[in-house]
């Protein structure tokens, strides 16, 4: 009779965990079924907690708390947002761009009403927290939103009709608000690539030469490290003034990526990389301080199809985009040109836990040797 109760138990377990989306771990992991049309989440345990039927226009590698969930029924494309308890919701207001829906950020993912064509944000468990009044929103960063309103689309020149989503935002106001819909700056910017991680909230000025600063609606202030001005400083300082091999180490990672003829992009242990290049990237790199000389420097995000070890993972969101808010990538792009020859030599630097780390050389001056 034990026997039969603590079987009974046991199977009411079972069709409990593969009914009812528990919250199991930290994070669900996708997997596909045979046909690789399908994925569905496995625990971190590698028990399915969801068998495969999702796909088409969802894409997430992982679920923490809450995605933008595809799946066919009867014949019909159903999409819709899925919490890990199973809650369904908010299936007349997808929010997507360039045909990529959004992903969790913060626990939080943003929706789109569809007869205002406003912005609005959902919380992990489907509840409204920024309510749909902005003509856009960023994803989450460190609690803080970017917010667009009284904007107007101006369509590309070749683009000029409001079914195609290639457009620049005009007029209106750019604030930073929080997850809770509180405006922290009025008159803020999404031209300057700055820091949200960075944020400082102060009752006086204080200007330091890589932070940007803003009023606030309180009456102080707050600022942000700005990407560009703060890596300049940090390569000028770090490695290019009294250039050598020690603090070029000191500023790489621990391996190395660049091209390879006939084998493509290769991963090498930085060490060994740096001391047999020295001085082919010494003479490279210390042209970023030359006066006149062509060089730019480009803030991107990293490329997963490059990067693919798994130490690089944290760098990239549950979708598998870049987490280029917090860990962008500083490529300095230095340009040459004689007669009709042009090229151009890439240093990528990704901003780590650690600060700016060198972790890609593309060099068409000369050929790295391993």
């Amino acid at each position: 009779m034990q026997y039969m109760r603590t079987l009974a138990v046991t199977c009411i377990l079972l069709l409990i965990g593969t009914s009812v989306y528990a919250q199991q771990g930290d994070f669900w992991i996708r997997f596909w079924d045979d046909t690789e049309e399908n994925f569905g989440f496995k625990d971190e345990s590698g028990q399915i907690v969801i068998q495969p039927k999702f796909g088409f226009f969802s894409y997430v590698n992982r679920l923490e708390h809450v995605f933008i969930a595809s799946e066919f029924k009867d014949w019909k494309l159903d999409i819709y947002y899925l919490t890990k308890s199973g809650n369904e919701f908010g299936r007349d207001s997808i929010y997507s761009y360039d045909n990529t829906p959004d992903c969790e950020s913060e626990g939080f993912i943003r929706f789109r009403d569809r007869k205002t064509d406003k912005v609005g944000m959902f919380d992990r468990n489907g509840e409204v927290v920024i309510p749909a009044v902005y003509d856009d929103l960023s994803q989450v960063k460190n609690g803080l939103v970017t917010a667009l309103k009284d904007k107007e689309k101006k369509f590309w020149e070749e683009h000029n009709h409001s079914g195609c989503e290639h457009f620049s935002w005009t007029g209106g106001k750019t604030m930073l608000i929080d997850t809770a819909n509180s405006v922290l700056i009025d008159n803020f910017t999404d031209t300057l690539y700055l820091d949200l991680y960075s944020h400082l909230h102060q009752d006086l000025l204080d200007e330091k030469p890589n932070r940007e600063y803003f009023p606030g609606v309180d009456g102080g202030f707050h600022s942000f490290v700005n990407y560009e001005t703060d890596f300049s400083l940090w390569l000028d300082q770090a490695i290019l003034d009294d250039f050598s091999l020690d603090k070029l180490k000191a500023g790489s990672a621990d391996s190395l990526v660049f091209w390879k003829e006939g084998e493509g992009w290769v991963s090498k242990p930085s060490d060994r990389i740096l001391e047999d290049n020295f001085l082919l990237i010494k003479d490279a790199l210390s042209l970023r301080q030359i006066q006149n000389q062509d060089f730019f420097i480009s803030i991107n995000g990293l490329n997963q199809g490059i990067f693919e070890a798994e130490a690089y993972n944290v760098y990239f969101d549950n979708c598998g985009q870049a987490l280029t808010g917090k860990y962008p990538l500083m490529s300095v792009i230095i340009s040459h040109k004689n007669g009709d020859d042009f090229y151009q030599n890439h240093f990528d630097f990704l901003k780590t836990e650690e600060g700016y780390r060198l972790v890609s050389i593309t060099l068409r001056s000369g050929m790295i040797t391993d």
